[in-house]
């Protein structure tokens, strides 16, 4: 017999028959892993880089981000992106921005092909250990992004 008992959204954790743990979205026996993801509207991130200038670039962004999205047709698209991205990031660790993961913990950053990866900085401090997937996604209007955060420890709580 199985029984269950929902920990988040993202996680589903459940006891086997033999009284082991088992999470789903589990990839590695001996890892964890989370689920964060956002949505922001464009013309958000247009206004506010409107209004604050390079300075709300500088506040969200590195600046290998900056100079990334400064060569794209519309650079307030890809801001947008690796925003919901940073924000998607923090609530897979289910910390939100904070003191221990802030806008420059990671960058986010693309392969020569063009898919986007996430870079640790040395200002990561919130599960340095952790491995992070992401899909970014955007149109005209809105942005989102989907991260995948793997821990190596077995904790159903990251």
């Amino acid at each position: 017999m199985i029984t269950g008992k929902s920990i988040n959204i993202a996680t589903f954790c459940f006891e086997d028959s033999k009284g082991k743990q088992l999470c789903l979205l589990n990839f590695n026996p001996d890892s964890m892993s989370e689920i964060g993801m956002d949505i922001v509207n464009v013309d958000r991130i247009r206004r506010s880089f409107q209004r604050y200038g390079d300075g709300f670039l500088e506040k969200i962004l590195t600046r290998d981000e900056i100079a990334l999205c400064r060569n794209k047709a519309d650079m307030l698209q890809s801001v947008a992106s690796r925003f919901a991205a940073k924000e998607a990031i923090s609530k897979a660790f289910g910390c939100g921005i904070c003191g221990d993961f802030t806008w420059h913990s990671v960058e986010i950053l693309n392969e020569p092909g063009g898919k986007p990866y996430v870079k640790k900085t040395e200002k990561m401090r919130c599960h340095p250990e952790a491995s992070i997937k992401i899909s970014l996604s955007h149109d005209r209007q809105y942005a989102a992004a989907v991260a995948l955060v793997e821990f190596e420890e077995k904790s159903c709580v990251p």
